[in-house]
């Protein structure tokens, strides 16, 4: 009769401890020194390891050893460096500077009881029909003055010239005001000399 399958695990006779395990036959007797072990698959089984590895199958151990390598190797890569963006100068073109347009007037103080107001001309002089002049002292004393006619059809000559007499001692404001030949009126120059 042949060996029987059993899937057993048999002691050694000798050693008295499990060294062997047969998987697919019979135990043979080795009480009685049977020693028929070339039709039976042997695989030695090392019983000196830990508890778990002991109740734990292998193919759950090497699963779990690859789980944590995949992890661990995520970890280990270098971290990829992100790359800082640079803003680049934003140019704009400016428009040049608006130039001042020429004063139309000058005021002049040539001592402290005269200020002298000048009309110089410029742009759209012909248009100008009048110019007028108020000049306030530092006690506050205010006085005007024209050239020209705001009604009239003739334009201010370049030249022409305002004066004021009186006491100017201190700061002086002078405001100067043109009137066109269309009823608009502008400033001309404000200032304190």
């Amino acid at each position: 009769m042949g060996p029987e399958k059993t899937g057993r695990t048999c002691q050694h006779p000798e050693r008295g401890n499990k060294d062997l395990w047969y998987t697919g036959y019979s135990c043979p007797d080795f009480r009685k020194g049977g020693k028929n072990t070339t039709t039976r698959t042997v695989q030695r089984k090392i019983m000196r390891l830990s508890p778990v590895i002991k109740t734990v199958p292998p193919i759950v151990c090497l699963g779990v050893f690859l789980l944590f390598a995949a992890v661990f190797a995520g970890c280990t890569q270098p971290a990829q460096v992100m790359p800082v963006p640079t803003t680049e100068p934003i140019t704009t073109t400016l428009p040049p500077y608006p130039t001042a347009a020429p004063s139309l007037v000058s005021v002049t103080k040539p001592d402290d009881s005269h200020i002298v107001v000048t009309f110089l001309g410029g742009p759209d002089m012909n248009s100008i029909h009048a110019v007028q002049a108020t000049v306030t002292n530092s006690k506050g004393r205010s006085d005007t003055k024209h050239m020209g006619d705001s009604l009239g059809t003739t334009s201010v000559s370049p030249g022409s010239l305002i004066t004021f007499d009186g006491t100017f001692s201190g700061s002086t404001q002078v405001s100067v005001s043109g009137f066109y030949s269309d009823g608009s009126q502008k400033i001309f120059l404000q200032t304190t000399i």
